[in-house]
């Protein structure tokens, strides 16, 4: 497996040009040495400029690819985590973090940066977590939620089955507007063979949120929704 990711660390992710400020000359040269499969090169470079100024995301973010090409996956790592200070919503690098973690043989925090990734919107995150995590990781306390269904629709109807076996679950919700000029009314109802037994939700604006259930079953929802998008996603806590 770790070859595997390896290979998608080297061919995923393209190096972009700078503009001529001091410290982006030094990112220029870097990404051009880069290029030229000179990695000790472009580190250096990436790190002069990062002297030059040193909270330059950019600086750290390729310099973390060119450690991962020399296989210094740690020191990739440390990179990543100086990357995310700076800008904390950038999800490439939370993905890209998240494979190094993979190599190293952090499992656990390799999927929660692919996690993190994914729901700050990279789509390439959820073929990783598919492919390395074998079911979706969303937050991690004294356990972790792990995605168990995912439905989306635009009108009122019943969701397939879902089987949840934890004692603590949840669902996931969020419902957008199609309608500029109107505004959004969504039910939803947990069932048991397509009949309510409990609300979730009621609103009339742009929405998400979520409600925790402590029942174990195979249950459907009910969604009840007009001139509006939803997403819905069911987690189990799975205890550490």
């Amino acid at each position: 497996m770790k070859k595997v990711i390896y290979l998608i660390l080297i061919f995923l992710f393209p190096c972009n040009s700078f503009s001529q400020t001091k410290a982006e000359q030094y990112l220029k040269s870097g990404n051009a040495k880069f290029e030229l499969s000179d990695y000790k090169g472009a580190i250096k470079d990436f790190s002069t400029a990062l002297k030059s100024k040193p909270n330059l995301f950019d600086a750290y973010h390729y310099r973390a690819l060119a450690k991962g090409r020399l296989k210094d996956f740690r020191g990739a790592i440390q990179d990543y985590n100086q990357a995310i200070k700076i800008k904390p919503d950038f999800a490439e690098a939370y993905c890209f973090r998240g494979l190094n973690k993979l190599i190293v043989g952090d499992k656990d925090g390799g999927c929660l940066d692919l996690s993190k990734s994914a729901e700050l919107g990279y789509s390439s995150a959820y073929d990783f977590i598919k492919e390395y995590c074998e079911s979706g990781i969303h937050i991690k306390k004294e356990g972790m939620w792990v995605r168990v269904a995912s439905f989306s629709g635009t009108v009122q109807q019943n969701t397939d089955d879902f089987t949840v076996k934890s004692k603590k679950w949840k669902v996931v919700w969020s419902v957008k507007k199609q309608d500029t000029e109107g505004g959004v009314h969504a039910s939803v109802f947990l069932c048991e063979n397509g009949e309510p037994i409990e609300g979730i939700f009621n609103t009339f604006s742009e929405e998400k949120g979520e409600s925790i259930f402590r029942k174990q079953g195979t249950f459907d929802l009910k969604v009840i929704c007009a001139s509006a998008i939803w997403d819905i996603e069911i987690f189990e806590f799975v205890e550490s």
